[in-house]
């Protein structure tokens, strides 16, 4: 809710051992939120949606009993059809949180084309990319010194 993008693994789905100790997918979600280093924050936010909160438990027991989509989503149309996205994992198999951005997000219009910045967490690692290439996918990065041991 405020440390993983929505949609993604993390969000979808409860571990089973968060399961087997909870009575039901209600009480399994309210677990699952204060799990990790921003658990308080996240909790605190999914605290706040109060009795909605069960939308997500009964999300989960419907998923659970095989119900899937009866429609396929509609293609886009129009403009929505003039957007491209491209992805990729830049971090290595060490990094933990990343996060990256291409612009100020309080003023989206600034920086065209220029660089995208990534941080790595727990790492003092910044990366930066001079120009994003499609095809060739490269970056380089610089160690930022920190107090971490």
């Amino acid at each position: 809710m405020n440390c993983h993008q929505v949609g993604n693994k993390a969000t979808r789905e409860i571990l089973p051992g968060i399961l087997r100790e909870s009575d039901s997918h209600f009480d399994a979600w309210d677990q699952r939120v204060q799990m990790g280093p921003m658990g308080a924050g996240m909790n605190g936010m999914y605290r706040r949606l109060g009795p909605q909160r069960e939308m997500f438990a009964d999300w989960t027991d419907r998923i659970a009993s095989g119900e899937a989509p009866t429609q396929i989503p509609p293609r886009p149309t129009g403009i929505e059809r003039n957007i491209v996205v491209t992805l990729w994992d830049w971090g290595t198999e060490t990094d933990g949180r990343t996060d990256s951005t291409p612009s100020d997000v309080r003023d989206a219009t600034v920086n065209a084309n220029g660089l995208i910045y990534g941080v790595v967490q727990p790492s003092d690692i910044l990366r930066f990319w001079i120009r994003l290439s499609i095809g060739r996918r490269t970056s380089r990065f610089h160690r930022t010194p920190t107090h971490s041991v």
